[in-house]
């Protein structure tokens, strides 16, 4: 009989640990995700700070115009290239006119 009692003690013991291990991973997962939110908004705070300076520098230099053009090639998105009034690309058209057409079919 003393043996089942030592079993359950450690069987107990062990559910312990166990528990205290799954409140250590979600501690740790937790932190994490904190961790690299946080390092996302460094980046974009980065991002935001080197346009601000390159855009300024721009307009000291009278090359506002040129810097947008040179964006051309970067932008894909439609919605980014409004922003600099740059023309929609032929894929970002296409994939426009492809959607249209889903949406005609649907209604």
């Amino acid at each position: 009989m003393g043996n089942k009692v030592k079993k359950v003690k450690g069987t107990e013991k062990l559910d312990e640990l166990k528990k205290k291990q799954a409140v250590l991973k979600a501690r740790i997962e937790q932190m994490e995700a904190k961790a690299k939110t946080q390092e996302r908004k460094q980046d974009v705070r980065r991002k935001i700070l080197l346009g601000a300076f390159i855009l300024e520098e721009a307009k000291k230099e009278g090359k506002v115009d040129e810097l947008y053009q040179k964006m051309d090639g970067f932008l894909v998105r439609n919605s980014d290239r409004v922003l600099f009034n740059l023309p929609p690309t032929e894929k970002a058209e296409e994939e426009a006119k492809g959607e249209n057409s889903k949406k005609t079919k649907q209604q």
